[in-house]
């Protein structure tokens, strides 16, 4: 039903299909839905002509009239939006001025989206804490590679090798009342996904030993 709603406030269109209309289509991504039902935040994909590639944009739909509002207005992604438990806030997935990766936030009614998280290069995964008081996210970081050819890289250190290091995540934890951020945990693996319990108390991962170089 929302992904109708969702479709229903894209335009339709009014021309035939042909191949170069594929270069119009909108698709509607991720999406929330705030406690009241009346509000929808979604990720609007679009082919744009001046970055000559797909993007992403946040939108918001009135679920009872249906009309639906742009919120943001950058050349980045925007993605993976949640509600406050308030309502007051729309916390999504965004680039900083400097380009790197960072929670972001912008009120429903639209205005200046202000950066969250100012991890140095960013981060990765991330969720809101259930009372809205914290966000969990994690970063990259990189340690010595324990394996076979250790032996071999020792005894021809004159060969450039590739794979030295084992790229892994830690989770962090940002207190949105004094802003201060501290660690949480760090698994020294890759971490696919996160879930953080409604209390705070627990962190569910899902990792791996390394990142994956190839996925489908």
């Amino acid at each position: 039903m929302l992904t109708w709603l969702i479709a229903a406030a894209l335009a339709a269109p009014d021309h035939d299909i042909v191949p170069a209309a594929m270069f119009t289509l909108d698709a509607p991504g991720a999406f929330a839905v705030d406690r009241t039902g009346a509000r929808v935040v979604f990720a609007r994909q679009r082919w744009d002509r001046d970055l000559d590639r797909t993007a992403k944009d946040l939108w918001l739909l009135d679920t009872r009239s249906r009309a639906s509002t742009r919120l943001t207005f950058t050349t980045s992604d925007e993605d993976q939006p949640v509600f406050s438990p308030d309502g007051t806030w729309i916390y999504y997935a965004g680039n900083d001025a400097d380009g790197d990766r960072q929670v972001m936030r912008i009120p429903p009614t639209g205005g200046a989206a202000q950066p969250v998280t100012r991890a140095e290069d960013g981060i990765e995964l991330w969720e809101l804490s259930a009372d809205g008081r914290a966000v969990y996210y994690t970063t990259d970081a990189e340690a010595p590679r324990d394996e076979a050819f250790k032996g071999l890289r020792t005894s021809h250190k004159g060969l450039e090798y590739g794979g030295a290091a084992l790229k892994h995540q830690a989770v962090h934890r940002l207190d949105l009342g004094t802003w201060r951020t501290e660690p949480v945990y760090d698994p020294k693996a890759w971490i696919i996904d996160l879930s953080v319990s409604p209390d705070q108390r627990y962190l569910a991962l899902l990792t791996a030993p390394d990142e994956a170089l190839i996925t489908h």
